[in-house]
């Protein structure tokens, strides 16, 4: 296959989006395929910084269909509008031999619902601009469904749910995971003694007002501060300087937290190892690279039963699931792995072997491969994957 990656983001390969596209590309290199990529910075700048959204997939559809022309791919796999945009006008742009394909890393329909459900309920209110942009986004989602010839979702309940809703497109949304690289895997951890106090709690993800759940995370660990004074909270990858998070904790919380804005490929990696217990109380999310890398370090994960967290996490077997906006619940699950270091043990190995049994990126290769093949030969059946 010869195959063009586009995505509308920036070229950083810490980031999600990127990541999850050079792990799958550089693996179906090395099967032989050919792969290019295009991100943000290969197009035009937007004129309009506040419409980037739609104008840069307006304004690079044009470019990548000279360079479709020009190097024949067999199929051209995008995000949301970028997608849209280019099956909207492939008569024109395209070769007819190029399929299609959205990548729906997450954050998509069902979410989106999810959100709404939320606010009628009282919780977080959406301003009138947000929920305009969001809806741009939705409405790309919806469009290049129908125009594609392929759709690939990170959780299998976003899969089903878009099956459900869409069923004359229902044979075009496949399952694909993310995966986890080799350099997180922490076996060591299993044979090092049990941690003893303070027990060192980790968050990585940006500080994020409404997704990431972090009024729950701030009134969790207000509590465990009680009752345990010696634990530790560090809040990696979050953007933002301590100065700035800070003071969302109480006073007397803050000697006990440790803020780091930025990492880069290998303390990431180590910050996994110098923790113990992994926190993300997200509101709604797809299936977070961090859950898997966390994982793999071997780490015993508290986190919600979002989306793609059900399709990684059996409660109490290689994980903890908690109710999302609980944060009572979040606290005793956090203090059960506290007391129980067995327990920590037994469910980070049990981590570690879920992500190295299912979730490598040669593993996700094999499904992403599978998939292209079949749209790229018109097999694609109703039900499958």
């Amino acid at each position: 296959m010869k195959l063009l990656f586009v995505s509308q983001v920036t070229d950083n390969r810490l980031r999600d989006v990127p990541r999850v596209l050079y792990c799958v590309g550089e693996e179906m290199r090395r099967r032989g395929h050919a792969v290019d990529y295009f991100f943000e910075e290969h197009g035009p700048k937007p004129l309009i910084r506040q419409a980037a959204l739609m104008e840069w997939p307006m304004r690079t559809a044009p470019v990548i269909g000279r360079r479709t022309q020009k190097a024949g791919y067999d199929a051209i796999i995008a995000t949301t509008a970028s997608g849209w945009c280019l099956s909207t006008f492939r008569r024109v742009l395209l070769p007819s031999k190029t399929r299609i394909v959205s990548w729906h890393h997450g954050f998509e329909e069902l979410m989106w619902a999810q959100m709404l459900e939320e606010e009628q309920r009282g919780g977080h209110r959406y301003s009138k601009k947000f929920k305009l942009y969001y809806n741009t986004i939705l409405w790309a989602n919806r469009k290049s469904l129908q125009t594609q010839d392929g759709a690939f979702f990170t959780s299998t309940e976003e899969r089903d749910w878009i099956r459900a809703r869409y069923p004359r497109q229902a044979q075009k949304a496949l399952y694909l995971p993310n995966g986890v690289s080799p350099e997180y895997y922490f076996q060591e951890r299993f044979e090092a003694p049990a941690a003893e106090s303070p027990v060192r709690l980790l968050f990585v993800g940006y500080w994020d007002p409404w997704r990431k759940g972090r009024k729950y995370l701030i009134e969790a660990f207000t509590q465990l501060h009680r009752q345990y004074p010696d634990i530790r909270l560090t809040l990696a990858g979050t953007k933002l300087t301590d100065e700035q998070i800070l003071p969302d904790f109480p006073p007397e919380t803050h000697g006990a937290i440790e803020v780091v804005p930025h990492l880069n490929e290998l303390e990431s990696v180590e910050i996994y190892r110098q923790h113990d217990i992994f926190i993300l109380p997200a509101l709604f999310e797809g299936m977070p690279l961090v859950v898997l890398e966390a994982m793999a370090s071997a780490m015993p994960v508290v986190t919600t039963g979002n989306n793609g967290m059900k399709d990684l996490i059996t409660h109490y077997e290689n994980g903890m699931l908690v109710p999302r906006r609980d944060s009572k619940a979040l606290v005793q699950a956090i203090a059960h792995l506290i007391e129980n270091p067995e327990l920590r043990r037994k469910l980070g190995e049990a981590a570690n072997d879920t992500v190295q049994t299912y979730y490598t990126w040669r593993q996700v290769t094999d499904i992403f491969e599978e998939g292209m093949f079949r749209i790229l030969h018109n097999r694609l059946e109703n039900g499958a994957c």
